[in-house]
């Protein structure tokens, strides 16, 4: 699944990833850099709260803070948010089948966390990301509960290429390629947005990092940058 994740990328950083995909033009990055908000620095997001998120509208790309988590139809408290939205079935699921189809965008994440169990009551923390470019993009989907926008992060059984026993679920991801296909944007590769998915890990996605983190990102209080630092690995969690 993907529960936590962090966002400290850089403008800059997101334009360099997608100026090369096709049907995302340089005109549209231009556009939505001039609107954009502040680039977050955020380093332990978790449902509740509104990671950046990049839709398109009509003939732009528009950057936005987007609550995470939809809520059951009629429920009414924070912990009946549904953060991720299973690839197996989001296409079908009454909950996101809309939205898959007509809302979907782009979570560029610096990486995400994970906690694998050490025993009945302890688990420790993992923090993922890319190995060689500073985000990548969470596939993601917005709906709407009552009036307000909400977002759920599409997820897949960890692939095993990933070589990890930590979580049997990954984050879905979308390369740069496919991210204008992914939007639905004019001009894109004519490529259905499932075809787009790759999970997080996928020998078809990108090569990653993965280590052990302070168990200081367990309270959701804390967001400095030094949580998504190396703490000692456990012996045998990889390999």
């Amino acid at each position: 699944m993907c529960g936590r994740m962090a966002q400290f990328w850089i403008w800059a950083e997101l334009r360099a990833l997608l100026e090369h995909s096709p049907g995302i033009t340089a005109d549209l990055l231009d556009r939505l850099l001039d609107t954009a908000p502040p680039a977050p620095r955020a380093f332990n997001l978790c449902p509740g709260q509104e990671p950046m998120v990049v839709r398109a509208s009509s003939d732009r790309l528009v950057a936005q803070p987007v609550p995470w988590g939809i809520r059951h139809r009629n429920a009414g408290s924070s912990s009946s948010r549904v953060s991720n939205a299973r690839s197996e079935t989001v296409d079908t699921k009454p909950m996101f089948r809309e939205a898959f189809a007509h809302a979907r965008c782009l979570v560029p994440a610096s990486g995400f966390y994970e906690w694998e169990p050490l025993g009945p009551r302890d688990k420790r923390p993992w923090y993922f990301a890319p190995e060689r470019d500073p985000l990548c993009f969470f596939a993601g989907i917005i709906a709407h509960d009552t009036a307000a926008p909400a977002l759920a992060v599409v997820t897949a059984d960890t692939p095993p290429s990933a070589h990890t026993k930590i979580h049997h679920r990954m984050p879905c991801v979308i390369l740069p390629e496919h991210a204008g296909a992914w939007l639905g944007l004019s001009g894109a590769e004519p490529v259905g947005p499932r075809s787009c998915l790759r999970a997080f890990g996928s020998e078809h996605a990108f090569a990653f990092t993965a280590h052990p983190v302070s168990r200081r990102v367990n309270r959701v209080a804390n967001d400095s940058p030094d949580l998504t630092a190396p703490a000692e690995p456990e012996p045998g969690l990889f390999g």
